[in-house]
């Protein structure tokens, strides 16, 4: 058996501004979201693992406390002090075709800068995340829809080994 002790400040400080335009191209309705976001995360943290005494599967009952706090096995225990900047522009154009066939557009561009001390980690990356979608109305109580996109995100700081940003794809 064994516990997990940890002790965790996470500072996150952010915003986005957008702005939503709408007009058209000829019989194509057009609203354009554009956007930005700005985001700092700060994660400091220890992570700790000691060994509980054992329990008897047949009378699972809690040992008494020793008083202290539990022995911890330094091999296994983790320390992070990081912090994340996201700078990241953003484009999503919803088109009308007509009552029933609606789609979108857009992507996001992410400027990333990612340090982390003990680990010796200092990375600056930029990704390039598009997204597509269509959406059929057959009645006004009725919709389907398929769409793709992609993700990009600063790297976890409780990942062992290389810290790399997270990256997804989402197909629906």
């Amino acid at each position: 058996r064994t516990l997990v002790l940890l002790d965790d400040s996470q500072k996150l400080l952010g915003d986005q501004l957008e702005l939503v335009s709408s007009f058209r191209t000829g019989s194509v309705g057009h609203e354009l979201l554009t956007g930005v976001e700005l985001l700092q995360v700060k994660d400091v943290f220890t992570q700790d693992v000691a060994l509980l005494a054992p329990l008897d599967l047949l009378n699972p009952v809690e040992p008494p406390s020793s008083g202290g706090p539990p022995v911890t096995i330094p091999a296994f225990g983790q320390v992070g002090d990081s912090k994340s900047f996201v700078f990241a522009p953003y484009v999503v154009d919803r088109l009308a075709f007509s009552a029933r066939w609606q789609g979108f557009v857009g992507a996001r561009f992410d400027v990333l800068n990612y340090e982390d001390t003990p680990s010796g980690t200092a990375r600056d990356d930029t990704n390039l995340s598009p997204l597509l979608g269509l959406v059929f109305a057959p009645t006004k109580a009725l919709s389907l829809h398929l769409s793709a996109g992609s993700s990009f995100a600063p790297p976890s700081t409780q990942v062992v080994g290389p810290r790399e940003p997270e990256k997804g794809k989402q197909l629906e």
